[in-house]
C-alpha cells in the first residue's frame, strides 16, 4: 500500500488527490482507478493479492485482498499448545487492527496447529467414552460389581500412567498419540479382565481365591506381556516418528499393563473381592451305606437297616428296579 501511495503522488492524475498529510486518495474513483493501473503496471507482483469486482470496471470495488507477513519464530518455539496460542494471538492482533468481521489471518502450518487447540479436549472425550464402554463390557463378562470395580481402576491407572509417563518420555500428544493411547485401553483389558474373570471362578477366601486365578491364569497372561513387549524391540532403532511414537507408547503400554494387571489387582482383588463359598454337592435321598451289591449272587427282598429307612435290594451284578421293595416299619 505504501509503494501504491508513492507511485500515486508522482503519478498523474492520482498526484492531484493525493493528500501528503494524511497519505490518502481523497477521491474515491481515482483511488480504484489508480490502483488498477498500478497493479497492471509498476505494482505487477501485487496483482494476484487483490481481486476487484469487476476488471473492466475497478470503480466497482475490491472483492477481496490480501498481504503477507511473517511470524517470528521465537513466537511459536516449543510445545504445539504454544503454537496455537501464537496463531490466536495473531487472529487476535488482525481483528483488533482491521475494521472487517471477515480479516482472516491463515497460513500453510495453521492446518496442523489448529488441532493443538482441540486434541486435549478430543482425547479426553475419545478416552471417556472408551473406558465407559469397556466397563459396560468386563460387566457383561464377570457381572460381580467388587471385581469390576477392582478391574476397572486397574485399566484405568494403566491408561493414566501411560500417559503421564508419555509426558516426561518426550510424547507431545497429538493425534499418533491419541490413537495409540486408545489401543492401550484395549491392551490393558487383556491384561486385567482374564485374571479377573478367573478370580470370580474361583472359591474359597478372597487371598485363596486370588492364589488360585493366579496359578491358573497368571503364567498366559505374564507371557502375553513378554511376547507383545518382545515384538516390539525390533522398533527400538526406528527413526521415523510414527514407529518412535508406536515403540515408545507400546512399551509403556506393556508394562504399566502388566504391573497393574498382575500386582495391582490381585491386591485390590485382596481388598474387595470377598470370599466365595464352594457349591454344595448333590446329596442322594439314601445313605450310601444301606446300598450294597452282593457279587452276583441273588439275593431277593434283602432289608437293610439305616436308622429310619429301610430298603430292599436285588442284586445280581446290576440293580433290577422291577424287584426292589421299600420296606416300612
Amino acid at each position: 500500500y505504501a509503494a501504491f501511495l508513492s507511485w500515486a503522488a508522482m503519478t498523474s492524475p492520482y498526484a492531484v488527490v493525493y493528500n501528503s498529510s494524511s497519505r490518502t486518495i481523497t477521491n474515491e474513483t481515482l483511488f480504484y482507478e489508480g490502483l488498477y493501473q498500478y497493479l497492471n503496471t509498476n505494482g505487477s507482483r501485487y496483482r494476484q493479492d487483490v481481486k476487484f469486482f469487476d476488471n473492466n470496471n475497478p470503480t466497482q470495488g475490491i472483492f477481496a485482498s490480501r498481504t503477507g507477513a511473517q511470524i517470528s519464530k521465537n513466537e511459536y518455539q516449543g510445545l504445539g499448545p504454544e503454537k496455537f496460542n501464537a496463531m490466536e494471538d495473531l487472529r487476535a492482533d488482525l481483528a483488533e487492527a482491521m475494521p472487517y468481521d471477515d480479516a482472516r489471518a491463515f497460513a500453510f502450518v495453521f492446518i496442523f496447529w489448529e488441532r493443538f487447540g482441540v486434541i486435549q479436549d478430543e482425547l479426553i472425550q475419545n478416552l471417556a467414552i472408551a473406558l465407559a464402554v469397556m466397563c459396560g463390557i468386563v460387566f457383561l463378562l464377570i457381572y460381580t460389581l467388587p471385581i469390576v470395580t477392582a478391574v476397572v481402576v486397574a485399566i484405568g491407572a494403566t491408561v493414566l500412567d501411560v500417559y503421564g509417563m508419555a509426558y516426561f518420555w518426550g510424547v507431545q500428544i497429538n493425534f499418533v498419540v491419541t490413537i495409540f493411547l486408545l489401543i492401550a485401553i484395549g491392551l490393558s483389558v487383556d491384561y486385567s479382565a482374564h485374571i479377573g474373570h478367573a478370580f470370580k471362578e474361583a472359591h474359597g477366601t478372597a487371598e485363596e481365591r486370588v492364589i488360585e486365578a493366579m496359578r491358573g491364569t497368571g503364567p498366559p497372561v505374564f507371557n502375553a506381556i513378554f511376547s507383545t513387549f518382545i515384538s516390539i524391540l525390533i522398533l527400538v532403532t526406528a527413526r521415523t516418528y510414527i514407529f518412535e511414537v508406536f515403540f515408545q507408547m507400546f512399551t509403556l503400554t506393556t508394562l504399566f499393563g502388566g504391573f497393574h494387571g498382575l500386582v495391582v489387582l490381585p491386591v485390590l482383588l485382596c481388598i474387595m473381592g470377598g470370599s466365595k463359598a464352594a457349591p454344595e454337592k448333590a446329596k442322594s435321598s439314601h445313605d450310601d451305606s444301606a446300598i450294597n451289591v452282593i457279587g452276583k449272587k441273588k439275593v431277593e427282598h434283602v432289608a437293610l437297616k439305616d436308622g429310619d429307612r429301610k430298603e430292599a435290594l436285588l442284586a445280581n451284578g446290576h440293580m433290577d428296579l422291577r424287584d426292589l421293595q421299600i420296606i416300612s416299619d
